[in-house]
């Protein structure tokens, strides 16, 4: 891959129980990607930890209200993905979730990828791979596009572009309740209806339960430590179809034929929440 050199956007929406993993990925970000924009998303009002971590690490603080919708066991800070398209900027941008953890800058190359693509958005294959498997068993009103991949969005790369979020609004408040992944079932139905998503899921994250994060360095620039995770990157908490740390830590062990490396992740954060995303070996 490339060298990155293009101006981006980086988003990273979170609470205050989020905000340690926001911190040290917002660190990674101004390490790699040194003349990007960092701004950080909430809802309406910010909490404390939220305004602390903004003001040392990003450049701005975005607070949206929560529009109430149905969050199927989430918090309303999801729907502020909604606003990715109103956001002002000329740049692309990447939103991140909070626990996500960097090891290289996102290349050029990926992003005139999904540029030449025309796609909606960037992003990777969900763990639940079809669109009808993020809202609720039969939904007859998704049956049409059921069957479209569904990308996971906690890693996004789009364009703003006038008009998206209104209508990703509209879609929201028409399949109210109907949601299984929130914000991510009608990101994912919004680009069904309109040509379909970027895959790029080899070049850009690693699922933490992956054997692949056994490589030191990951071969992505991102892994996505979703729940449940080591208890030093904070609150994990277990949603639908999650089990418990101790479940997984023997079922990754079963899968890769070693242990997962929690030491190493855990100095590797334990870096970047000191200011150095990099670890004591040199990353490529």
């Amino acid at each position: 891959m490339n060298a990155a050199s293009l101006p981006l956007t980086f988003a990273v929406p979170f609470l205050d129980n989020y905000s340690r993993m926001a911190e040290a990925l917002g660190r990674s970000i101004r390490w790699f990607h040194p003349n990007s924009e960092l701004v950080a998303l909430t809802t309406t009002p910010a909490g404390s930890e939220v305004r602390k971590v903004a003001a040392r690490i990003y450049d701005d603080l975005i607070e949206y209200d929560d529009p109430g919708f149905d969050a199927a066991g989430y918090t309303g800070v999801v729907w502020t993905r909604l606003h990715l398209w109103d956001l002002p900027s000329t740049n692309p941008v990447v939103c991140l979730d909070a626990d996500m953890q960097m090891y290289r800058a996102l290349p050029d190359d990926v992003v005139t990828a999904w540029q030449s693509s025309g796609s909606i958005f960037g992003s990777f294959l969900d763990g639940m791979t079809r669109l009808e498997q993020h809202f609720v068993p039969g939904y007859e009103s998704v049956a049409a596009v059921g069957d479209a991949p569904a990308a996971c969005v906690a890693y996004l790369l789009l364009q703003p572009q006038s008009g998206v979020t209104d209508e990703l609004v509209d879609l929201a408040g028409s399949h109210e309740g109907r949601v299984i992944c929130p914000e991510q079932a009608i990101l994912n139905l919004y680009a069904a209806l309109h040509g379909g998503w970027f895959d790029q899921s080899s070049d850009t994250v690693t699922q933490s339960w992956s054997p692949a994060v056994l490589h030191d360095p990951p071969p992505t620039p991102f892994v996505h430590f979703g729940s449940p995770r080591p208890t030093f990157f904070g609150p994990s908490p277990l949603r639908q179809g999650d089990v418990e740390y101790s479940v997984f830590l023997r079922r990754f062990e079963e899968q890769a034929g070693a242990p997962f490396p929690v030491d190493r992740f855990r100095a590797e954060f334990e870096m970047r929440l000191l200011g150095h995303p990099l670890s004591e070996r040199s990353i490529p």
